[in-house]
Protein backbone atom coordinates (compact mmCIF):
# COMPACT_ATOMS: atom_id res chain seq x y z
CA UNK A 1 0.00 0.00 0.00
CA UNK A 2 1.50 3.55 -1.06
CA UNK A 3 -0.01 7.10 0.35
CA UNK A 4 -1.12 8.78 -2.96
CA UNK A 5 -1.52 12.41 -3.42
CA UNK A 6 -3.46 14.24 -5.65
CA UNK A 7 -4.29 17.89 -6.41
CA UNK A 8 -7.87 16.90 -6.36
CA UNK A 9 -7.27 15.96 -2.08
CA UNK A 10 -6.72 18.84 0.31
CA UNK A 11 -3.13 19.09 0.89
CA UNK A 12 -3.18 18.19 4.72
CA UNK A 13 -4.90 15.27 3.36
CA UNK A 14 -3.03 11.80 1.48
CA UNK A 15 -5.23 9.27 -0.42
CA UNK A 16 -3.93 5.89 1.02
CA UNK A 17 -5.23 3.53 -1.76
CA UNK A 18 -5.03 0.05 0.74
CA UNK A 19 -7.96 1.63 2.13
CA UNK A 20 -8.88 3.48 -0.85
CA UNK A 21 -9.55 6.60 1.61
CA UNK A 22 -8.52 10.09 2.02
CA UNK A 23 -6.69 10.21 5.63
CA UNK A 24 -5.44 13.49 7.44
CA UNK A 25 -1.53 14.16 7.94
CA UNK A 26 -1.74 14.01 12.04
CA UNK A 27 0.99 17.29 12.35
CA UNK A 28 -0.78 18.77 9.24
CA UNK A 29 -2.03 22.50 9.93
CA UNK A 30 -2.09 23.25 6.20
CA UNK A 31 -5.15 25.00 5.22
CA UNK A 32 -6.61 25.95 8.76
CA UNK A 33 -5.47 29.06 9.68
CA UNK A 34 -4.99 29.06 13.95
CA UNK A 35 -5.02 25.01 14.27
CA UNK A 36 -1.88 24.48 15.82
CA UNK A 37 -2.93 26.84 18.33
CA UNK A 38 -6.39 25.87 18.92
CA UNK A 39 -4.73 21.96 19.54
CA UNK A 40 -2.59 23.31 22.09
CA UNK A 41 -5.10 25.39 23.58
CA UNK A 42 -7.51 22.03 23.54
CA UNK A 43 -4.94 19.87 24.68
CA UNK A 44 -3.96 22.49 27.82
CA UNK A 45 -8.03 23.04 29.24
CA UNK A 46 -8.68 19.12 28.84
CA UNK A 47 -5.25 18.74 30.57
CA UNK A 48 -6.05 20.68 33.50
CA UNK A 49 -9.74 19.33 33.42
CA UNK A 50 -8.27 15.91 33.34
CA UNK A 51 -6.10 16.38 36.48
CA UNK A 52 -8.59 18.19 38.51
CA UNK A 53 -11.12 15.47 37.47
CA UNK A 54 -8.93 12.63 38.98
CA UNK A 55 -7.87 14.61 42.23
CA UNK A 56 -11.66 15.13 42.67
CA UNK A 57 -12.06 11.16 42.41
CA UNK A 58 -9.57 9.96 44.16
CA UNK A 59 -10.33 12.14 47.20
CA UNK A 60 -14.23 10.31 46.99
CA UNK A 61 -12.62 7.08 46.58
CA UNK A 62 -10.51 7.31 49.45
CA UNK A 63 -13.00 8.93 51.67
CA UNK A 64 -15.50 6.44 50.46
CA UNK A 65 -13.08 3.43 51.72
CA UNK A 66 -12.07 5.19 54.73
CA UNK A 67 -15.81 4.90 56.05
CA UNK A 68 -16.29 1.24 55.28
CA UNK A 69 -17.47 -0.73 58.02
CA UNK A 70 -15.41 -4.04 59.07
CA UNK A 71 -18.56 -5.09 61.12
CA UNK A 72 -20.91 -4.79 58.11
CA UNK A 73 -20.48 -4.93 54.63
CA UNK A 74 -20.88 -1.47 52.56
CA UNK A 75 -24.30 -0.71 51.00
CA UNK A 76 -25.05 -0.43 47.65
CA UNK A 77 -24.93 3.29 47.18
CA UNK A 78 -21.69 3.43 48.97
CA UNK A 79 -20.30 1.03 46.06
CA UNK A 80 -22.34 2.39 43.62
CA UNK A 81 -20.49 5.81 44.66
CA UNK A 82 -17.36 4.12 44.94
CA UNK A 83 -17.33 2.67 41.32
CA UNK A 84 -18.85 5.45 39.88
CA UNK A 85 -15.74 7.72 41.06
CA UNK A 86 -13.25 5.03 40.25
CA UNK A 87 -14.69 4.76 36.31
CA UNK A 88 -14.42 8.62 36.33
CA UNK A 89 -10.41 8.27 37.71
CA UNK A 90 -9.99 6.43 35.67
CA UNK A 91 -10.89 8.20 32.49
CA UNK A 92 -9.36 11.03 33.11
CA UNK A 93 -5.97 9.18 33.38
CA UNK A 94 -6.62 7.35 30.39
CA UNK A 95 -7.41 11.73 28.60
CA UNK A 96 -4.18 12.12 30.06
CA UNK A 97 -1.70 9.47 28.53
CA UNK A 98 -3.97 10.15 25.26
CA UNK A 99 -2.76 13.83 24.98
CA UNK A 100 0.92 13.03 26.66
CA UNK A 101 1.77 10.39 23.98
CA UNK A 102 -0.93 11.65 21.23
CA UNK A 103 1.08 10.81 18.09
CA UNK A 104 2.20 7.25 19.86
CA UNK A 105 -1.75 6.35 20.45
CA UNK A 106 -3.76 8.43 17.30
CA UNK A 107 -1.40 8.76 14.55
CA UNK A 108 0.37 5.86 12.70
CA UNK A 109 3.85 6.08 10.94
CA UNK A 110 2.56 5.08 7.03
CA UNK A 111 4.55 5.64 3.65
CA UNK A 112 6.78 8.30 5.92
CA UNK A 113 3.95 10.17 7.21
CA UNK A 114 2.03 10.59 10.38
CA UNK A 115 -1.79 9.68 9.57
CA UNK A 116 -4.77 10.13 11.78
CA UNK A 117 -6.04 7.43 12.77
CA UNK A 118 -9.69 6.74 11.24
CA UNK A 119 -12.38 3.91 10.72
CA UNK A 120 -10.66 2.19 8.26
CA UNK A 121 -7.01 2.05 9.47
CA UNK A 122 -6.56 -0.48 12.34
CA UNK A 123 -4.58 0.87 15.39
CA UNK A 124 -4.15 -1.19 18.41
CA UNK A 125 -3.52 1.33 20.68
CA UNK A 126 -6.17 3.92 19.16
CA UNK A 127 -8.61 1.16 19.44
CA UNK A 128 -7.53 0.37 23.05
CA UNK A 129 -8.08 3.97 24.46
CA UNK A 130 -11.32 4.93 22.68
CA UNK A 131 -12.47 1.22 24.07
CA UNK A 132 -11.21 1.65 27.45
CA UNK A 133 -12.63 5.42 27.23
CA UNK A 134 -16.18 4.22 26.52
CA UNK A 135 -16.54 1.41 28.76
CA UNK A 136 -15.78 3.11 31.47
CA UNK A 137 -18.23 6.24 30.47
CA UNK A 138 -20.91 3.37 30.02
CA UNK A 139 -19.97 1.80 33.24
CA UNK A 140 -20.04 5.01 35.18
CA UNK A 141 -23.23 6.36 34.07
CA UNK A 142 -25.04 3.07 34.83
CA UNK A 143 -23.34 3.10 37.86
CA UNK A 144 -24.94 6.55 38.60
CA UNK A 145 -28.68 5.69 37.73
CA UNK A 146 -27.94 2.82 40.30
CA UNK A 147 -27.00 5.38 42.65
CA UNK A 148 -29.75 7.79 42.15
CA UNK A 149 -32.29 5.04 42.79
CA UNK A 150 -30.62 3.66 45.78
CA UNK A 151 -30.49 6.94 47.12
CA UNK A 152 -34.40 7.40 46.43
CA UNK A 153 -35.14 3.61 47.26
CA UNK A 154 -33.37 3.97 50.65
CA UNK A 155 -36.02 6.40 52.48
CA UNK A 156 -39.22 4.05 51.18
CA UNK A 157 -39.98 1.11 53.82
CA UNK A 158 -38.43 -1.59 51.36
CA UNK A 159 -34.93 0.63 51.13
CA UNK A 160 -32.99 -2.76 51.52
CA UNK A 161 -34.18 -4.77 48.96
CA UNK A 162 -31.58 -3.85 46.24
CA UNK A 163 -28.38 -3.90 48.88
CA UNK A 164 -30.17 -8.09 48.67
CA UNK A 165 -29.09 -8.35 45.28
CA UNK A 166 -26.25 -6.36 45.37
CA UNK A 167 -23.46 -9.06 43.76
CA UNK A 168 -26.03 -9.89 40.59
CA UNK A 169 -25.94 -5.69 40.44
CA UNK A 170 -22.19 -5.31 40.41
CA UNK A 171 -21.86 -7.94 37.72
CA UNK A 172 -24.30 -6.96 35.57
CA UNK A 173 -23.27 -3.08 36.08
CA UNK A 174 -19.47 -3.94 34.99
CA UNK A 175 -20.63 -6.80 32.59
CA UNK A 176 -23.44 -4.99 30.27
CA UNK A 177 -20.56 -1.95 29.31
CA UNK A 178 -18.39 -4.75 27.45
CA UNK A 179 -21.59 -5.76 25.26
CA UNK A 180 -21.67 -2.34 23.88
CA UNK A 181 -17.78 -2.22 23.59
CA UNK A 182 -17.96 -5.25 21.10
CA UNK A 183 -21.01 -3.53 19.33
CA UNK A 184 -18.87 -0.66 18.91
CA UNK A 185 -15.66 -2.45 17.57
CA UNK A 186 -17.46 -4.58 15.18
CA UNK A 187 -18.92 -1.61 13.60
CA UNK A 188 -15.43 0.59 13.43
CA UNK A 189 -16.83 3.53 15.03
CA UNK A 190 -13.20 4.52 16.24
CA UNK A 191 -11.47 7.73 15.04
CA UNK A 192 -9.06 10.13 16.56
CA UNK A 193 -10.14 13.63 16.82
CA UNK A 194 -8.35 15.65 14.35
CA UNK A 195 -8.62 18.75 16.99
CA UNK A 196 -6.84 17.38 20.08
CA UNK A 197 -5.92 13.49 19.04
CA UNK A 198 -8.11 11.75 21.35
CA UNK A 199 -9.28 8.68 20.28
CA UNK A 200 -13.18 7.97 20.13
CA UNK A 201 -16.04 5.62 19.90
CA UNK A 202 -18.16 7.18 17.70
CA UNK A 203 -15.93 9.51 16.25
CA UNK A 204 -15.83 7.89 13.05
CA UNK A 205 -19.18 9.78 11.80
CA UNK A 206 -22.16 11.33 12.99
CA UNK A 207 -24.25 8.64 12.70
CA UNK A 208 -22.30 6.37 15.01
CA UNK A 209 -21.77 9.27 17.17
CA UNK A 210 -25.64 9.64 17.83
CA UNK A 211 -26.20 5.80 18.72
CA UNK A 212 -22.86 5.42 20.62
CA UNK A 213 -23.21 8.68 22.85
CA UNK A 214 -26.03 10.91 22.21
CA UNK A 215 -28.04 7.75 22.29
CA UNK A 216 -26.50 6.76 25.27
CA UNK A 217 -26.68 9.89 26.99
CA UNK A 218 -30.82 10.47 26.46
CA UNK A 219 -31.56 7.07 27.97
CA UNK A 220 -29.04 7.88 31.03
CA UNK A 221 -31.31 11.16 31.13
CA UNK A 222 -34.82 9.65 30.69
CA UNK A 223 -34.15 6.58 33.44
CA UNK A 224 -32.46 8.80 35.88
CA UNK A 225 -33.78 12.55 35.64
CA UNK A 226 -37.44 12.26 34.21
CA UNK A 227 -38.88 9.89 36.93
CA UNK A 228 -37.43 11.97 40.10
CA UNK A 229 -38.34 15.40 38.48
CA UNK A 230 -41.96 13.74 38.09
CA UNK A 231 -42.03 12.14 41.72
CA UNK A 232 -40.36 16.03 43.21
CA UNK A 233 -43.31 17.55 41.32
CA UNK A 234 -45.88 15.21 43.39
CA UNK A 235 -44.82 15.30 46.73
CA UNK A 236 -44.91 19.50 45.85
CA UNK A 237 -48.64 19.12 44.65
CA UNK A 238 -49.15 16.91 47.79
CA UNK A 239 -47.50 19.58 49.70
CA UNK A 240 -49.56 22.52 48.28
CA UNK A 241 -53.03 20.50 49.06
CA UNK A 242 -51.98 19.50 52.38
CA UNK A 243 -51.55 23.01 52.97
CA UNK A 244 -54.67 24.26 51.41
CA UNK A 245 -56.65 21.59 53.21
CA UNK A 246 -55.04 22.89 56.79
CA UNK A 247 -56.11 26.51 56.01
Amino acid sequence: ARLLTHRAYPVDQGYVNKTNACVPICTSTQGIKGLQSDREMASTFLSIFSLISVVMTSICVITTLSRKSDSSPRSLPNTALLNCAAAFACSSIIYLLSILYREPISCTFFASHQLSIVSSVTHVPCNSAAVLLYYLATARRLWWIILAYTWHSSAAPQGGTMDRLRPAIEMLTWALPLLFVMIALISKSVSADPLIGICYTGAASKTQDSIFNLLREVVAVLITDVPFLVECLVRVWKIQLDHASSD
